[in-house]
């Protein structure tokens, strides 16, 4: 069965521990190429083994430090492909698009069916709903693209390192 996760209180510390798993099974499965200690990725194979996971933890997530992180390492990961996948690149940037647009869509339609007549929260005021915070996310997430896209950044993203710095980490899996 499943099971499900608070990823909304992840700290920064369970992230990291994530995002190091995330990349040494796909590295392990030549599915992502990882470089300098893990600050560095390249998506060699589309069907990357928690990528889901990582969605959600970057919408849900309530962490700033872990925001920032997922948001630059998710954009990444759509926007440094290797050359396998270079020629999907278009297809692979609309699917991004067109799934941002649908978390929004369907955010705004869960906030309309709680608060009639809204359309949504004035934009001064911080989202205090998953919803909100699904649609202020993706929004994030699609400037995030479009800069990068356009050889922007921003000096929070140039801060930002998604590596675990090298650091050893063990995981024990126990089926």
């Amino acid at each position: 069965g499943r099971f499900l996760l608070n990823f909304a209180g992840m700290g920064f510390e369970a992230f990291s521990c994530f995002l190091a798993y995330f990349q040494h099974v796909n590295e392990t499965e030549e599915k992502l190429e990882v470089q300098a200690q893990g600050r560095r990725v390249r998506v060699l194979k589309w069907d990357l083994h928690g990528f889901e996971t990582l969605w959600e933890i970057t919408l849900k997530s309530t962490d700033q430090r872990v925001v920032d992180t997922a948001v630059a390492f998710l954009t990444d990961l759509h926007l440094k492909l290797g050359l396998q996948l270079a020629r999907q690149r278009k297809v692979i940037w609309e699917k991004f698009v067109d799934k941002c647009m649908g978390i929004m869509t369907d955010s705004l339609k869960q906030i309309q069916a709680t608060r009639p007549g809204v359309e949504v929260a004035p934009a001064q005021t911080p989202p205090v709903s998953s919803a909100e915070q699904s649609i202020a996310r993706c929004l994030e997430l699609l400037k995030t693209f479009l800069d990068r896209c356009e050889g922007k950044t921003s000096n929070r993203l140039e801060e930002t390192s998604y590596g675990y710095g090298g650091s050893s980490v063990n995981v024990t899996v126990v089926l």
